[in-house]
């Protein structure tokens, strides 16, 4: 009987330290179910944008490199999505997903950057076609949106892995 005791004080222990790390970041963890919620109702908006601006570009006779760089956009905006889509596994959290998610939104920020004021990395030049413009002005402001929810995100990565861990070990 006290071994019995003593094994469920032990697991009792674990579980009762697992779920004060989860209650700990429960603001934190409402807040990152909202930041995916917001990145994917944003997703089609950059997406729509991103292919308008192709469009533009290679009905407008842009150059090869600038028709490459739209075209990077529109991939970029699926790539965002199946990350932030697939950033969360039953397992826990995906760091491959993580890192490509962050990585793909600093990429797409240096290109709509690149579109409006030019860039020498990208080489590409400022847009001067103003209905083009327009429109990568209205993707910048949706993405800083977006931006601003993956951001939230990665800042908070290890507390979000330690509550996943935490869940897992309960049940």
């Amino acid at each position: 009987m006290v071994t019995l005791l003593k094994g469920t004080s032990s697991s009792w222990s674990s579980t009762n330290k697992a779920s004060a790390t989860i209650l700990k970041a429960r603001k934190e963890l409402g807040t990152f179910r909202e930041n995916l919620e917001n990145m994917n109702l944003l997703s089609p908006t950059l997406a729509s944008l991103s292919d308008e601006i192709s469009n533009q570009k290679v009905n407008g006779g842009a150059p090869a490199r600038e028709i490459f760089a739209s075209g990077q956009l529109i991939m970029l905006t699926q790539r965002l999505a199946r990350s932030a889509s697939e950033f969360m596994t039953p397992d826990g959290i995906n760091p491959e997903k993580a890192f490509l998610l962050g990585k793909d939104a600093n990429t797409f920020y240096e290109l709509v950057e690149g579109f409006i004021n030019g860039s020498d990395m990208h080489k590409i030049s400022a847009t001067k076609d103003a209905n083009i413009k327009e429109k990568l002005i209205e993707l910048q402001k949706n993405f800083a949106e977006y931006n601003k929810n993956v951001n939230s995100i990665l800042v908070k990565l290890d507390l979000f892995v330690d509550a996943k861990k935490a869940e897992l070990q309960i049940f």
